[in-house]
């Protein structure tokens, strides 16, 4: 009897899930924000601004303009959090409703690390006009 009911109650468990709902409705689960990250190569920095060269889909280099401005501006659009020397650095592009909010560069704080370097001063890249970070694919 005890086996005829352990087997019963393992039958049951077993055919549950199949009259389980197959779409489940977020709700107010949803968030407004979102984001989008990819592997850096190289962090350039100049005089107003950071050009960072970043990894995209297959073997192809993306490039990116961040104004250095925007830490001082508020709300702060660009937030900078050092990492430690043994883990790949990245960037974060963070939107609110599908419009850009904030770029998080997450690199090592040493400046003689090989992903820093500085841009020459003869450079015709520079920040001005730049309102928005999107990491192409």
């Amino acid at each position: 009897m005890k086996k005829f009911v352990l087997l019963a109650l393992f039958a049951l468990c077993m055919v549950l899930p199949t009259f389980a709902t197959a779409t489940w409705k977020h709700g107010d689960n949803e968030s407004v924000y979102s984001y989008e990250s990819a592997s850096i190569y190289r962090v350039l920095e100049g005089r107003d601004a950071y050009i960072i060269k970043y990894a995209k889909a297959g073997l192809s280099v993306g490039q990116c303009v961040v104004p250095k401005q925007w830490l001082k501006d508020r709300p702060c659009q660009l937030q900078i959090r050092f990492l430690p020397r043994q883990l790949t650095p990245y960037i974060t592009v963070i939107k609110k409703e599908g419009e850009f909010y904030k770029v998080v560069l997450n690199v090592p704080e040493d400046k003689a690390d090989s992903v820093w370097g500085v841009l020459s001063r003869d450079s015709k890249l520079s920040a001005e006009g730049v309102t928005s970070v999107d990491l192409v694919e």
